[in-house]
């Protein structure tokens, strides 16, 4: 059995850690039958970095034998199921059973454009929630069919749950080197849906008289590169100075990639008191 895996793996992203999850089950299953290809997506801005370098090694050798099969079907690959990594409107149709293997959202209804994707290939939907699954059945929209038929439009295509799977992680201490005693941790990645540009303007506003208080933020703008830093940096500086009062309070930047030891490590770190999010919506699982 061929299998299309078309997913945004090499990515340091939450959709590449999705993506890697998917690999790995495939490959847990340890299956003679199965006949893995890979399609490496790109997610956003973000940039090709994974720390797991023996399974990126194995995703990269999955990646070349693609290119080989696709040149030698005439760029025509015929393929028996695609699992697709992402989000139901950039997904394309290229084998008999297709899967979309999806966050969802983070709302009580999901686009028409990803209803619609139900009725244009896709055969089955993964979900890592109750809630995402949730927007997906419960959604309908009025429509009209080509003879001027009204229906309500509905997802058509079964939608499975599969939560994420908990990690058991040793974590690696991160030494910060922080001046305050009281400190919250936010980690985002600026966008209009993180809601960076308030979070830092409330904290402002919240603790300004307050000189033992910091907002550590591991942020940025999709990258891990120098370039990356100095431009969130600046984008700091200039929502800092936007504060019309002075404050006493501290705003510190944690940037660039941390392995998932590091990140429990920086989760678990005795300089860190509270976790703070303003979110417009946030994904579950």
């Amino acid at each position: 059995m061929k299998i299309l895996l078309q997913a945004p793996i090499f990515t340091s992203s939450g959709y590449g850690e999705h993506s890697r999850l998917v690999l790995r089950s495939l490959l847990n299953l340890n299956s003679d039958e199965l006949d893995i290809y890979l399609e490496p997506l790109n997610w956003g801005r973000t940039s090709w970095a994974n720390t797991d370098k023996q399974l990126s090694k194995f995703a990269m050798a999955l990646q070349v034998k693609n290119e080989i099969y696709v040149r030698q079907s005439e760029n025509k690959p015929e393929y028996d199921v695609q699992i697709r990594v992402g989000i139901p409107n950039e997904f394309e149709k290229r084998a008999p059973y297709s899967v979309c293997v999806t966050a969802g959202i983070e709302t009580d209804r999901v686009s028409p454009n990803w209803v619609l994707k139900t009725h244009q290939g896709i055969d089955k939907i993964i979900v890592p929630s109750r809630h995402a699954k949730k927007g997906f059945v419960d959604t309908f929209y009025d429509a009209r069919d080509d003879k001027g038929n009204e229906f309500k439009l509905g997802c058509r295509c079964p939608v499975d749950v599969v939560p994420y799977p908990f990690k058991d992680i040793e974590p690696t201490e991160l030494n910060l080197d922080l001046e305050t005693s009281f400190n919250f941790l936010c980690v985002a990645m600026f966008g209009p849906r993180k809601n960076l540009e308030n979070t830092v303007q409330w904290f402002l506003e919240e603790f300004k008289e307050d000189p033992d208080v910091g907002l550590v933020l591991k942020v940025s703008k999709g990258r891990a590169s120098h370039i990356d830093r100095e431009s969130t940096m600046q984008t700091l500086k200039k929502l800092v100075n936007q504060s019309k009062d002075t404050h006493k309070c501290r705003v510190y930047l944690l940037h660039g990639n941390l392995t998932d030891a590091e990140m429990m490590g920086l989760y678990s770190n005795s300089k860190i008191d509270a976790i703070v999010s303003t979110t417009h919506g946030e994904g579950f699982g």
